[in-house]
């Protein structure tokens, strides 16, 4: 699908478990990783963690030509997901659905870390 739009896709994780979370989604899950990202990237392989903008530097370099300012994330830690964004020039959509986060959340909000986009309801 999002290759006959024309876009690609990446999952940049924060795992500590290197690939071996990919082995598990395949074995259980019943499809490929590779079916649905354009490229898979996990902290645990690559020594960078979000919000160090270095990793979403790495997973955009997989992308030659895209620049910085054409791709975003999505996520739903605005401390790491929305602030790692804007330290790597992208831009950010907060996914507000996960109720875990929310006080982690609030507080980024407060101290000024404001997403580009919020997903804060699916209806």
């Amino acid at each position: 699908m999002s290759e006959q739009l024309g876009l690609k896709v990446a999952a940049c994780s924060n795992s500590n478990t290197p690939l071996k979370r990919i082995i598990i989604l395949e074995q259980h899950g019943g499809f490929k990783v590779s079916e649905l990202f354009d490229a898979f990237i996990v902290s645990g392989d690559v020594g960078f963690r979000k919000p160090n903008p270095e990793i979403l530097k790495l997973t955009l370099s997989r992308f030659p030509g895209v620049l910085p300012h054409e791709a975003f994330i999505v996520g739903d830690q605005i401390d790491r997901d929305v602030i790692c964004a804007h330290l790597a020039g992208l831009r950010s959509v907060y996914f507000g659905l996960a109720p875990y986060n929310k006080e982690a959340n609030a507080k980024s909000l407060a101290h000024g870390h404001l997403p580009d986009f919020s997903i804060l309801d699916l209806r």
